[in-house]
């Protein structure tokens, strides 16, 4: 007898477009805004090998940034990245450093000299069920290591500075949301402080869902699930997630990080402050994991709950 698990062993599950999982159209941006925003600037990207920094260096390079410092505590991670043609080939320099953002020290030392324009600070740790059981290191990074980059942009004279934060910071029950919220209140408290002391930094945390095809998503879990004949596991039938690919996460935060710096230069000082610190980003209509499941197994060319099963765990 052949089990489907070992009829796939070794064929190809169909290539899938993530935006086929969306079921909204794909946000458009304003690529001149973004490209008069970026062109010329020195831009710094903690956790630049992730899923949204790599992305964010990418249009970084595509939209004109004179030069871009990844900035990884992965050696592997900074690697591809570096490697990447998504970065190689255009006017851009392109260097990497090998730095953790809890090491304050060493934060201060690269960002004083490099003297960034932009700062995008996606260095993160952010699977919910591991923080939950290693909460402390959550607090080290997502707290701690925040407070760092944050204190760096403004010690360098950067001009803004935006820390990627997460939807799960809304009323947070998770040790990520909670760590996330803490990292949004610093990045909102200081960025009031340099408003009242006429400072030039701005500060801006930048709230999405869940991305499509991210390292630990549930696309490449899935997929895998399915090429090993399942089950796929969905852990509540009603359970729902925001969405939106990486380019689109990467085009909006750049594009929020145009608005905050040109806020930034127009209010007038002893104006009333009325410019937000945190920006939320549209995603549509959240969306049940189980139907993701359902799709990706119809998509692979097989009937769930026949071929593949959908596990309630």
């Amino acid at each position: 007898l052949t089990t489907l698990g070992e009829g796939l062993r070794d064929a190809e599950i169909a290539p899938l477009e993530i935006e086929d999982l969306i079921l909204r159209p794909t946000v458009d941006v304003d690529r001149g805004r973004l490209a008069r925003f970026i062109a010329g600037k020195r831009v710094v990207v903690t956790g630049g090998g992730g899923s949204i920094g790599s992305e964010i260096c990418a249009r970084a390079v595509a939209f004109g940034a004179s030069h871009v410092l990844i900035l990884e505590s992965s050696e592997p991670a900074l690697h591809h990245i570096l490697e990447s043609p998504t970065v190689q080939g255009g006017e851009t320099r392109v260097d990497g450093v090998i730095a953790d953002v809890r090491d304050r020290e060493r934060l201060m030392r690269v960002f004083q000299e490099f003297r960034p324009d932009v700062v995008f600070h996606a260095a993160a740790l952010k699977h919910v069920p591991y923080l939950e059981q290693n909460w402390s290191e959550g607090v080290k990074t997502n707290v701690f290591g925040s407070v760092n980059v944050a204190d760096a942009a403004v010690a360098c004279g950067a001009s803004v500075l935006v820390n990627i934060s997460t939807d799960k910071a809304i009323d947070p029950v998770s040790v990520l949301g909670a760590t996330k919220r803490f990292a949004e209140m610093y990045v909102q408290a200081l960025d009031a402080e340099m408003r009242a002391a006429g400072g030039s930094t701005r500060m801006i945390a930048v709230r999405f869902g869940n991305v499509l095809g991210s390292v630990g998503s549930v696309v490449p879990k899935f997929k895998a699930q399915i090429a090993r004949g399942g089950p796929i596991t969905v852990t509540h039938p009603d359970m729902v997630r925001y969405f939106m690919t990486v380019r689109e996460a990467a085009d909006l935060v750049l594009t929020s990080a145009s608005h905050a710096d040109e806020e930034g230069r127009g209010v007038p000082a002893g104006a009333a402050d009325e410019r937000p610190a945190v920006y939320v980003l549209k995603m549509g209509q959240p969306v049940r994991i189980n139907d993701h499941a359902v799709r990706m197994i119809r998509h692979a060319g097989f009937e769930p709950g026949e071929d593949v099963e959908i596990l309630v765990t």
